[in-house]
């Protein structure tokens, strides 16, 4: 008699939910985690394949559920990206799932100069002055 498993068990994240601050301007390629699902089913119903549900710059390895950067990210346009990732098992008659959330929290580079809000600045000096200092107010903005 051959016992055959069944495949009567979801894969489970080893996280309840993943946190990760990435550099802005990170290069493309760049490996920022490793996610790992485990199944207690056995044989091809313990395979755990791996995917993104939502759109971004990030992708995923689908097969050993490491995520790496696969496009620009700036923290001047998206601070934070939050995402959902699948683990599923593709069994035989009917695949199992689990999804998990992760944050991917853009940091922030100096990447910007300073640049003045106001391009035309007047400054009146009254001209029977012999010395003067002068101050007055210029307002920068980093963006």
């Amino acid at each position: 008699i051959t016992v055959l498993d069944d495949n009567d068990n979801a894969p489970e994240f080893t996280q309840p939910y993943y946190v990760v601050h990435v550099r802005e301007n990170s290069n493309i390629g760049e490996k920022i985690l490793q996610v790992e699902a485990t199944d207690k089913d056995e044989g091809p119903n313990g395979v755990i394949r791996y995917s993104l549900l939502d759109e971004s710059p990030f992708s995923i390895d689908r097969a050993t559920g490491a995520i790496h950067i696969a496009g620009a990210v700036d923290r001047e346009l998206v601070s934070e990206y939050r995402l959902r990732l699948k683990a599923t098992d593709p069994g035989r008659y009917k695949q199992l799932s689990s999804v998990v959330n992760l944050t991917v929290v853009i940091d922030d580079e100096n990447d910007n100069s300073p640049s003045i809000r106001n391009r035309l600045l007047d400054v009146f000096v009254p001209n029977n002055i012999k010395i003067a200092i002068f101050e007055f107010q210029v307002k920068l903005c980093m963006w």
